[in-house]
């Protein structure tokens, strides 16, 4: 019988992920949505501390500040309906106060300098190359924090100025940190408000970009499949959310899967393993919340975490453990 679906499976082309990575990630939210499962399955990461970036122009920009330590300024912010804002960074980085609104850019850049110095991957998630340019300053902004739209000029950016734009970037990423591999991936997420057809163009003009890339840097250089997993393998609107634009849990979930599977080595494969076992013990719900059967349950799952600790002494498991001693005395309360 036929298999009626596309099966992709994505290579590892060399690049093996470790339990101690620092991994940074940047760019559209489905690196939220991965950088949230590595954090979950604890892993060392630092996930969008400049927030949420859709273009790769404004990803290269913050990496570049970052690497050269830029410290900033007054001109480097602007005053709109009582806030002080940055055009190269997200709005939930916006403050009242212009001495603060330039300490927390100044704060986030120092520690994306610091985590990149260490990062053994950086995972970029390119989400469009629809960019809004600032006409006064002539800037591709990172957001339009809702100003007037007279304020800018939107254009497709061509494959040949995103691969330029990140290429400058990696060269700086690699003076700080010469060993630092990166991972780059198209977001799945569709960006509909251009258009069914201009988004197609959009993605299309990051593939072009990422593989003159790859080819550009060789083994520092490796790509993800995780938009043609979506769109490709998947392939369903069952795999969306209800806006059908961004991935279901179950779709990221999936997605996830096969990163764990293709990067991994099998040390960090482990690890996952067992924290989705761990993990899932914290959501467990009995159906008698202070029986003697949910107390041995627990007593079971904090003995499991203490092995886990003995089994990967790097990797601090105390939240997991105080949770379960909290649910231990909890219910030990209620059964005396």
């Amino acid at each position: 019988m036929s298999d009626f679906r596309t099966k992709i499976t994505p290579s590892h082309e060399g690049l093996s992920i470790s339990v101690n990575a620092p991994i940074l990630l940047a760019g559209s939210c489905f690196a939220e949505n991965i950088g949230a499962l590595l954090r979950q399955h604890h892993f060392e990461t630092l996930q969008n501390p400049s927030g949420i970036v859709f273009n790769p122009v404004s990803i290269a920009h913050l990496l570049q500040q970052a690497c050269r330590n830029k410290q900033f300024s007054e001109q480097d912010v602007l005053f709109f309906e009582g806030q002080y804002l940055s055009l190269a960074h997200h709005s939930e980085l916006s403050r009242n106060n212009l001495a603060e609104m330039q300490s927390v850019l100044t704060q986030k850049t120092e520690q994306t300098r610091q985590f990149l110095q260490k990062a053994q991957l950086l995972i970029l998630s390119l989400g469009t190359s629809i960019v809004y340019k600032h006409v006064a300053t002539e800037t591709i902004v990172a957001n339009c924090h809702k100003l007037p739209a007279r304020d800018f000029e939107t254009f497709r950016l061509s494959p040949e100025q995103i691969s330029d734009s990140l290429a400058n970037a990696f060269a700086d990423c690699w003076e700080i940190n010469p060993s630092l591999k990166i991972l780059l991936t198209v977001s799945p997420i569709r960006h509909w408000r251009s258009g069914y057809h201009q988004n197609q163009l959009s993605k299309a003009a990051l593939l072009l970009a990422v593989d003159a890339l790859q080819k550009r840097f060789g083994q520092q250089c490796f790509y993800f499949p995780a938009y043609e997993l979506l769109l490709d393998d998947l392939r369903d609107y069952r795999f969306y959310a209800a806006d059908m634009l961004h991935p279901s849990a179950e779709a990221v979930q999936y997605i996830w899967q096969h990163f764990v599977n293709t990067y991994f080595d099998e040390r960090a494969k482990n690890l996952v393993n067992l924290m989705e076992k761990i993990n899932r013990a914290k959501t467990h719900r009995p159906r008698q919340q202070n029986s003697a059967a949910y107390m041995s349950f627990l007593q079971a799952q904090l003995l499991q975490v203490h092995e886990a600790a003995l089994h990967f002494p790097e990797i601090d498991f105390s939240p997991s453990k105080s949770y379960f001693l909290e649910e231990i005395n909890r219910v030990g309360e209620k059964l005396t």
